[in-house]
This record gives C-alpha cells, structure tokens and sequence, in this order.
C-alpha cells in the first residue's frame, strides 16, 4: 500500500484550520487506484513509509535492485508534519506547543510516535505533549486572551487522534473540554 498525504490549510471565518489527509492507494494491474482518503485522521503515514523502506530493503537483500525503481517515494510522514510546523508557525509564538488528543488507551501509539519524531527531527525546538480528553478536562483553560494552556504551556496546533467519535467522551467533563479547546480563539 502506498500512502500520500494531502494537507490543506482552510480559513474558516477568522480562524485557521488544518486539514490532514491520508490517501490511501493499492496498485491494480500496474496501475495505482486511490482505495481510501482518511479525513479523521491521518495516522499510518508513518507505518507505511517504514513500510516503504522494509520493501526497498528486502529487494536488497534478495538481490533485485532492478525492482527498486517500481517503488514511488513516499513522504506521507513528512507531508503530514510539514502541515502541522506549518500551522504552528502561522500562530506565531515560537514557546507554543503541538497537542496530541490521544485515547485513553492507545493501541496505535507507535504510528503516533512516528509523527511525534518526524516534527523533532523537523524541528527539535517545537515540543509535542499528548493528553487525552479526560486529562484536558483536567489540565486545560484559557488565558484572558483565550490562548489555550494545558499545564502551562500555551497551545498552538492541536491534532486530534481522538474525539471524532461519541465513544471518547465518557461523561459531560469531556464535552467539555472539548469545547473549551473549541472556545480557543488564539488557535
């Protein structure tokens, strides 16, 4: 499987926002055909350019180097970190961090992770924290100026690897936090 990231910046009224999106493609008789687009989230950008790499090096280790050139480049992870960095400069405080709403148990924490070093290895100066919507419930508010603040740090990008579904709000704290995360106008 092939994976290519799309990032779209939209300017919703007077806010901005990050749009992440992994498209998915399997190849069909030598062709490649589009078999997905994510618009929830974008996870296995990672995954699938380890998966690139474990492809070019088993045609190493199996002699056919003549087949390298039938595997396309993949800079899914990149694409999608690239947005996130990108997004972070647009809120123009250099001390604000990347937040990660996570589950609270999280089964896919290594693709995640995979994300969360791409952008230090991008940028080793933009901190990354992961909390999920009961520790927002928690740890969050805002400041006068309606910045969000999760345990002191200011907010500047958040990437929601939970809370696109009902199932992640376990009572109204987490509504709540939710909507505080929304009420952010800095953001």
């Amino acid at each position: 499987m092939i994976v290519m990231a799309r990032v779209c910046i939209m300017v919703w009224f007077q806010r901005i926002a990050l749009g992440l999106l992994r498209c998915d493609y399997m190849l069909h008789e030598y062709t490649l055909k589009q078999v997905e687009m994510n618009t929830i989230a974008s996870s296995f950008a990672g995954i699938s350019t380890a998966i690139t790499q474990l492809d070019r090096f088993i045609l190493t280790e199996i002699g056919r180097l003549d087949s390298m050139e039938h595997i396309p480049p993949n800079g899914a992870l990149a694409g999608l970190c690239n947005g996130m960095l990108d997004a972070w400069k647009m809120y123009n405080n250099k001390t604000a961090i990347i937040l990660f709403i996570v589950e609270d148990v999280t089964y896919n924490i290594c693709d995640q992770r995979f994300h969360e070093f791409e952008i230090r290895r991008l940028n080793p100066h933009v901190k990354v924290i992961r909390r999920t919507l009961t520790q927002m419930a928690d740890r969050a508010s805002l400041s006068k100026d309606k910045e969000l603040i999760v345990d002191g740090n200011i907010v500047g990008v958040i990437y929601f690897r939970s809370g696109y579904e009902t199932a992640a709000y376990h009572s109204q704290r987490e509504w709540d936090a939710r909507l505080l995360m929304e009420r952010a106008t800095k953001l």
